[in-house]
């Protein structure tokens, strides 16, 4: 699916091993796939079983993992999804065991009703690690003040909110592509924060990385603002 981070492919596709998605060997993975794939195992980089449980792909294409099935990963390592459809195997983006720090967000998101090419309805949703990370917190308020006849001056109601600077790790162009469509979700939550973009998404074509498979690699920024915080009322 265009708009997932995980793909499936015959392996002679994967012709160079590419950037790893990061993955904590904590709670779960979730995101859409091919529905007519079936789980198979989890496998190393050459192909040797590491194990085959842990991994479910439902009626609707919902590939749901749980992580805890990866213990015995140390972190640097990495491995793939391996799935079936009929006769046919196929091998996922590549993972990588990544520390349990802050460079690396749990991200969920999800719509009420299908879009961006993924059937959500009310229960499904996609839960991911993403090599970015929230930081340089703001709390921007909204006010509105009223002036009595005596000069005094009341807070009819006051709002305080929380905003933060995103920044990723130097990734992908399709990567950029695809976190803009996470932040365009009905509902987003980074490391358990309810977000929404505030800010245009920008990529900072100034410093890249260049990958031994030749892959340009950038950072980007924007800033997404939280829930509100505190809320004072006097109407």
């Amino acid at each position: 699916m265009e708009n997932s981070f995980l793909e499936f492919k015959p392996l002679y596709e994967w012709s160079c091993e590419g950037v790893a998605l990061p993955m904590k060997k904590k709670d779960f993975f979730s995101s859409y796939v091919d529905s007519k794939l079936v789980f198979d195992s989890v496998v190393s980089l050459y192909g040797n079983t590491i194990t085959n449980e842990g991994g479910t792909i439902y009626f609707d294409g919902e590939f749901h993992f749980n992580n805890s099935h990866l213990s015995s990963l140390d972190i640097g390592d990495c491995f793939r999804f391996k799935a079936r459809k009929g006769s046919d195997t196929f091998f996922s983006t590549i993972f990588r065991i990544v520390a349990d720090d802050n460079d690396t967000a749990r991200v969920e998101y999800w719509c009420s009703e299908p879009a961006f090419g993924l059937p959500y309805d009310d229960v499904t949703f996609n839960s991911v690690f993403l090599p970015l990370r929230l930081h340089s917190v703001q709390y921007p308020q909204k006010e509105k003040v009223y002036q009595k006849k005596s000069g005094e001056n009341v807070v009819l109601f006051a709002n305080i909110e929380e905003e933060w600077q995103l920044e990723t790790e130097y990734i992908p162009l399709d990567w950029h592509k695809k976190i803009i469509v996470v932040l365009s979700h009905d509902y987003v939550r980074i490391n358990g924060k309810n977000v929404v973009k505030k800010e245009e998404y920008k990529i900072d074509y100034s410093s890249q990385i260049v990958t031994d498979c030749g892959e340009k690699l950038y950072k980007a920024t924007c800033v997404v603002r939280g829930d509100v915080m505190e809320r004072n009322g006097n109407c």
